[in-house]
């Protein structure tokens, strides 16, 4: 092993020439590497916001994010339901199973939410169905039907859900449950 330093030592250009062809072999794998090493996530979310403005966090658990919870967690691929009441809003996230396909169980979580709206009071606004894209700060408006509005899960995501609505986050309750 000593001999090996020693000739590496005695031998400077030819080990600055290696260290160099080793350095431009590895950039230039490292630019070709094929796509299928680096493949695209879908991440499956799905979110429901409804807001129902003068309605204590209380409130809207009640009237509005039970509902929507026994609707969506007994959806075929939900993984994991998590959802936040607020004042005058309420937020539901779904997380599908990682091979479901994204496109049918957005319809079942709008089926869903079509079976829970009947229950709502007539004072919840509108409501937004959403799903998450890669990357996840793009949201994509599946369908918009008259009685809430939809975020993303997260602190930063019910921020904007609640600055969409014309409502300042930080003047909020916030109770959260995951099922």
């Amino acid at each position: 092993m000593h001999g090996l330093w020693i000739f590496f030592l005695k031998k400077r250009a030819f080990s600055y020439m290696l260290m160099g062809t080793l350095t431009l072999g590895g950039l230039y794998s490292a630019m070709t590497i094929p796509k299928e090493s680096a493949p695209e996530v879908v991440i499956p979310f799905g979110i429901v916001t409804t807001t129902l403005r003068g309605a204590s966090a209380e409130d809207t658990e009640k009237l509005i994010t039970n509902k929507l919870e026994d609707e969506i967690a007994n959806l075929e691929n939900i993984d994991k339901v998590t959802s936040s009441s607020l004042e005058g809003m309420s937020i539901v996230s779904a997380q599908f199973n990682a091979k479901a396909n994204i496109d049918k169980s957005i319809q079942d979580l709008k089926d869903a939410v079509d079976r829970a709206k009947v229950s709502f009071p007539s004072e919840a606004d509108e409501l937004l169905v959403l799903r998450i894209l890669d990357p996840p700060d793009e949201v994509e408006a599946v369908r918009r039907i008259p009685l809430g509005s939809s975020g993303v899960p997260g602190a930063a995501a019910h921020a904007r859900a609640f600055r969409a609505a014309g409502l300042d986050p930080a003047q909020h309750t916030v109770r959260r449950r995951t099922v």
